[in-house]
C-alpha cells in the first residue's frame, strides 16, 4: 500500500500535475478580474509569476470588502463538510483503519472534524463542557487531538458520520446567530489568528486541505476524481 503511494507513475495516472496547477491559479484570476481561463493559455508562463499575480489580485479585491455575512460562511462550511461527507461515504471498507504515507483514514476523519467543533468555541473548557462531548465520552476518550502526539485511537465510519453530522448542525446554530460586528471579534481560542471571521476561512481551509488527501487516496485507489462540491450542503 505505502509503496503505491509513493510511485510517481501512480500520481500521473491520476492527473497532470502541472495542468491542475495552471488550472487552479487560471480560475482564481478568472473569479477576480476575468484573467486567462483555461491552461493551455498560460502553460509557457512562469508559475512563480502566475501565482504572484494571484495573489496581487486577490488582495486588490479583498481589501475592498468591509465584511462577510454569516451565511456566505455558512455555505461554504457546508460545502467543505459535503467534500469531507463525500470521503467518508466511499471510503471501502477495508481501507478504513488502513494507513498509507498519512494516518489511518479514519484519524484523518475524526481530527478534521474534531477541530472544527473546537474552532467553533469560544475556550477549550466549553468546548469539553459541551453536551455532545458529554453524551460521547467515549468517542472523544483522553482527547488526544489536543496533544502533539501520534493518535492511538480509532473511530467507526457510523461514529464519524454522526459526528459530522452534528458539526453540520453546530455550524448552521452558530452562524446563522452571528452578526458583522460578533465576525470581527478576536477569536480567543486561537488568539494568533485573529478575528472570528479569519478563524471561520482557517477552518473551512482546514476541512479541504484533509478532504484533498482523503480524496486523493480515494482516486488512486478507485481511479474515480472526487466531486467538487461549490456552496451549500450536499449529502
Amino acid at each position: 500500500m505505502k509503496a503505491a503511494f509513493a510511485a510517481h507513475s501512480r500520481l500521473n495516472n491520476c492527473f497532470d500535475l502541472s495542468q491542475r496547477v495552471c488550472h487552479t491559479f487560471c480560475w482564481s484570476l478568472r473569479l477576480a478580474k476575468g484573467a486567462p481561463t483555461h491552461a493551455s493559455q498560460v502553460k509557457h508562463m512562469f508559475y512563480g509569476a502566475l501565482r504572484a499575480k494571484c495573489v496581487i489580485v486577490c488582495r486588490e479585491i479583498l481589501l475592498e470588502v468591509d465584511c462577510m455575512n454569516g451565511e456566505s460562511i455558512l455555505h461554504q462550511y457546508e460545502a467543505a463538510l459535503s467534500t469531507l461527507n463525500y470521503c467518508v461515504n466511499n471510503c471501502p471498507d477495508s481501507e478504513w483503519n488502513e494507513e498509507s504515507i498519512d494516518a489511518p483514514f479514519c484519524q484523518v476523519v475524526f481530527h478534521t472534524l474534531f477541530y472544527i467543533d473546537y474552532y467553533l468555541e469560544d475556550e477549550e473548557s466549553a468546548f469539553k463542557e459541551q453536551e455532545f462531548q458529554k453524551s460521547n465520552a467515549s468517542l472523544f476518550k483522553d482527547y488526544e487531538e489536543l496533544e502533539y502526539k501520534k493518535a492511538k485511537n480509532l473511530y467507526t465510519k457510523k461514529e464519524c458520520a454522526f459526528y459530522l453530522k452534528h458539526i453540520l448542525k453546530k455550524c448552521r446554530m452558530i452562524l446563522d446567530n452571528s452578526s458583522d460586528e460578533s465576525l470581527k471579534e478576536e477569536a480567543s481560542i486561537r488568539p494568533t489568528i485573529g478575528s472570528k471571521l479569519e478563524l471561520h476561512i482557517y477552518s473551512i481551509r482546514h476541512i479541504q486541505h484533509h478532504s484533498a488527501q482523503l480524496g486523493l487516496r480515494l482516486q488512486m485507489l478507485t481511479g474515480k476524481e472526487m466531486a467538487w462540491f461549490s456552496s451549500g450542503w450536499k449529502d
